[in-house]
């Protein structure tokens, strides 16, 4: 009879505590905004718990500020702290109404990084560079430039994306900076970690916020009424006059009165567009007071597929579009043709959404939030034998694409077919045909067989 030993058992039971340790999904990252209203100079703070490192993170912070036409104005997060470091980032940043604009990062203790540039013709401006935010203070990051005739709105999205790194890995920290630049308006933050939104939108409303936007119109009001008398003569044989009276009512001229209303520009659903800090998506939205594009990473996707740049999500998560909403991605310029197609994330499964060219974008239609990705096929691969019992099936492998750090412009890498060399008792250097060694295989393990007849 077969008796477990104690130690035994007790290592049996430690090992199954851990699988079941193991295989329990972690806790959901859970992060915070305050406060509801600030002032100028006011302190922001996003407290986040349960990010670990090797997660991706993807703070947005858009803002909607009043400004005055022709001016040089900015909006910065001033003692911007950094309780950790964001590795393999993407720093964007984007403003909407101006005829020129500046993005600045300057760390505490070192020289500011600048780059700017003329706004396009729609007033709009963008940059999105490689940068590895690093743990510590900023003493800003700042957006500044002229403001369009006419704007007195001034619209700006700053976006820092990576994957979390702290030695500490600690399990709460938070991402504070001073509101500076602006006296009013509104700023909105959303995050997200590992292509999840991990808090809803939250409005923070800066000093007295953004007004309703108003037009003054002239009306004539009449306040009174004014008679004249008009008198007739008229004489008698007798010599005797007598008269009468008419009264006449007459308009006064019209006062002038202003009002301010709320406009009402065009009959129908009102047309917003939005769109990602890099400028690579676009959401065309009917009806719809604010979303966000968000960069949320490179998940992983089928073998056979390539995902050409990052996902994007489209937030808040909870939004739904009616009349449904137009989402549109560059599609890069490239020597080569590619089939592109766009994907959507459900949990941890793509699935393909019906699409549509356009100039140079490839569009679809969503009635609801969402992860979205550009996609193309890989190259066709080549045909690699396998051996299967004792004969050899010829099956299609997966293709060996190379690695690129941006495959927007390294036309996605080219497949190469998979070659291996002899050991080291054969010729150095010389390939070997795959059909030839599989042939040999084959023969050895039918040999082997019949040997054991």
């Amino acid at each position: 009879m077969f008796i477990m030993r104690g130690s035994f058992y007790s290592a049996i039971i430690a090992s199954l505590l851990l699988l079941i340790l193991v295989a329990a999904p972690a806790a959901a990252a859970t992060i915070s905004v305050s406060p509801d209203v600030v002032q100028k100079g006011g302190l922001i703070t996003v407290s986040i718990s349960g990010l670990n490192n090797g997660q991706t993170f993807s703070l947005n912070i858009d803002g909607t500020f009043v400004v005055v036409p022709n001016s040089y104005s900015s909006f910065q997060t001033n003692n911007f702290n950094m309780p950790f470091s964001l590795t393999s980032g993407t720093v964007s940043a984007t403003t909407h109404g101006t005829s020129y604009t500046e993005f600045s990062v300057k760390p505490k203790g070192d020289k500011s990084y600048s780059m700017g540039d003329d706004a396009d013709a729609n007033g709009d401006f963008t940059i999105s560079e490689a940068y590895t935010v690093k743990k510590g203070l900023y003493d800003f990051l700042k957006l500044e430039g002229t403001i369009r005739p006419g704007t007195r709105l001034l619209e700006t999205q700053m976006n820092l994306y990576g994957t979390k790194q702290d030695p500490a890995n600690a399990a709460s920290s938070a991402i504070t900076f001073n509101v500076g630049g602006m006296d009013n308006g509104e700023v909105r933050i959303t995050a997200y970690v590992d292509g999840s939104q991990a808090m809803p939108t939250k409005i923070i409303t800066l000093g007295s916020g953004v007004p309703v936007v108003t037009t003054a119109t002239t009306t004539a009001t009449p306040t009174a009424t004014a008679t004249t008398a008009t008198t007739t003569a008229t004489t008698t044989g007798t010599g005797t006059t007598t008269g009468t009276t008419t009264a006449v009512t007459t308009a006064p001229e019209a006062t002038e009165t202003a009002y301010s209303i709320e406009v009402q520009t065009t009959a129908g659903p009102q047309e917003t567009v939005f769109r990602s800090a890099d400028r690579q998506v676009s959401l065309k939205t009917y009806d719809v007071d604010y979303a966000a594009v968000m960069m949320v990473g490179q998940p992983s996707v089928p073998a056979d597929w390539l995902m050409i740049g990052k996902a994007y999500a489209v937030a808040p998560d909870t939004l739904t579009f009616s009349p449904a909403a137009t989402l549109s991605f560059v599609t890069p310029a490239t020597a080569n043709t590619y089939a592109y197609f766009i994907a959507e994330r459900s949990g941890s499964e793509w699935t393909t959404v019906p699409c549509r060219s356009g100039s140079g974008t490839i569009d679809i239609t969503i009635s609801k939030a969402g992860t979205y990705a550009l996609m193309a096929y890989k190259p066709e691969s080549t045909i690699v034998p396998t051996v299967k019992g004792t004969s050899v099936e010829l099956t299609t492998a997966t293709p060996l694409v190379k690695e690129t750090t941006n495959p927007k412009i390294a036309s996605f890498a080219q497949a190469e077919p998979v070659q291996t060399t002899q050991s080291a008792g054969g010729l150095p250097g010389l390939p070997v045909d795959p059909v030839i060694v599989a042939g040999a295989v084959a023969l050895g393990i039918a040999l082997f067989a019949v040997m054991r007849k």
